[in-house]
């Protein structure tokens, strides 16, 4: 009984990522080269799978896309990769018309001294 189960579970994982295009011959290379990206950017793999189940999406951005979202949250903003890795929506958002721009205003509100404490990634970038 639990053979049948897991076999067809994981029969229907199998068609799903089919359908989103994510198993397809030429696209196994594309997803050593995705998970690459984002292990260079020192996410784990249990990171990664964690992304993948929240927003299958991540995996479907190229790599430049990847490394910029990555460098501007990180590098400019001073975000964890972890915390990126926890909100792995931010890396299917545009750059110029939300991230940037929201980041620009939550810079904004922290010099003004509008915004005190730890605030959330998700709130600033999501749903401010």
């Amino acid at each position: 009984m639990l053979f049948w189960w897991v076999r067809n579970s994981l029969r229907v994982l199998w068609m799903k990522l089919w359908g989103w295009g994510l198993i397809r011959p030429r696209r196994v290379l594309c997803w050593d080269k995705k998970m690459g990206t984002y292990e260079k950017w020192g996410w784990s793999k249990d990171e990664i799978l964690m992304a993948f189940r929240t927003d299958p999406w991540c995996m479907m951005k190229s790599e430049e896309k990847i490394d910029t979202v990555m460098d501007y949250l990180v590098n400019k903003m001073g975000f964890e990769t972890s915390v990126v890795a926890k909100n792995s929506l931010l890396i299917s958002l545009s750059m110029e018309k939300r991230i940037i721009l929201r980041c620009v205003v939550f810079e904004y509100c922290l010099k003004k001294g509008l915004v005190t404490g730890w605030v959330c990634l998700e709130l600033v970038v999501c749903r401010l």
